[in-house]
């Protein structure tokens, strides 16, 4: 009975910092983390819809946010921004997400999309102005 008492009091020792860091990543609760105010650069771009069998499978068409380094972010439905105008654009995207990481690969997911402007692109270099002569 004693040997039981131990080995039970062990176990929960040894299991708390577990259960505790579970708890606060949000990772094995099944609960989400708190969305937060995110900025995003990058290329927007379009899976096409599918017609027909696949439509009901797959919905409809999907967008993508595709940053410098590869990386992709796909873009919820917005009630107040046509994603279409957009499609093909270096764009910075404002909105509320949150970033995860599963066996040491970081997601971000992006839940909200308050903003969307248009990156300028980069002005042509200054014509090289020669030297006056002496």
């Amino acid at each position: 009975m004693n040997r039981m008492l131990i080995v039970a009091a062990v176990a929960a020792v040894v299991m708390s910092p577990v259960m505790s860091f579970a708890k606060d990543t949000g990772q094995g609760s099944g609960e989400k983390p708190a969305a937060v105010e995110m900025t995003l650069t990058g290329k927007i771009s379009q899976d096409a819809a599918k017609t027909g069998q696949d439509a009901a499978k797959t919905g409809p068409a999907k967008f993508i946010l595709t940053d410098k380094d590869g990386k992709k972010v796909k873009l919820p439905k917005s009630e107040t921004i046509k994603l279409d105008d957009f499609v093909g654009k270096d764009v910075t995207v404002t909105g509320k997400g949150f970033e995860t990481e599963r066996a040491g690969k970081k997601t971000i997911k992006l839940t909200e999309i308050t903003k969307i402007d248009l990156v300028a692109p980069p002005a042509p270099p200054a014509p090289a102005v020669p030297a006056p002569a002496k």
